[in-house]
């Protein structure tokens, strides 16, 4: 797949859709070059560093939030040990719920940004037939304008004439 901001054909893709020299790209003249970009984003559009910083703080969250009781009662009760059974009963309880807590946030911000990827790629440069107009599905597959705009968005369509094309089909009644 062609990188809309770059012009340029992602190494992910290359996996994806086969080789370069594949079937689709034989129509490029021999002297243009391919210019791959070696992306560190996964088709998410994540960076392992940012998906790594995330699962780091959300980790010393969950640890925070664990001991939190358990801290608190350390400087105020010194008399309670840390590891008393109260402690490990909140602490648990506290860790648990901060997780769920964390993973349905990362998963509606998945949500989010993948939302924000597609409409990006709707943005951008689709491929599409010079004769029949069908455009180009991910799986290699060719689908009508209208059903995969309508798959990949929530745009529908209704059909009508355009005033040329309106007087064109008049002419072709009225010769008939």
């Amino acid at each position: 797949m062609w990188n809309a901001e770059f012009g340029v054909r992602n190494e992910a893709d290359e996996d994806a859709h086969g080789s370069i020299l594949g079937n689709q790209w034989t129509g490029m003249k021999s002297k243009e070059k391919i210019v791959q970009r070696r992306d560190t984003k996964d088709r998410a559009g994540h960076s392992p560093r940012r998906v790594v910083v995330r699962a780091l703080f959300a980790f010393f969250v969950v640890l925070l939030m664990a001991n939190l009781n358990a801290l608190i009662d350390l400087k105020v009760h010194p008399d309670i040990p840390y590891f008393h059974e109260e402690h490990l009963i909140v602490g648990g309880v506290s860790g648990f719920l901060t997780a769920l807590l964390f993973f349905l946030v990362f998963l509606y911000v998945h949500r989010l940004e993948n939302a924000a990827n597609e409409i990006i790629r709707l943005r951008g440069l689709l491929p599409i037939c010079a004769s029949c107009k069908k455009i180009r599905g991910r799986d290699d597959k060719w689908y009508p304008v209208e059903r995969y705009v309508s798959e990949h968005s929530k745009a529908s369509f209704t059909h009508g004439l355009c005033p040329e094309c309106a007087e064109a089909m008049m002419e072709k009644f009225r010769k008939e």
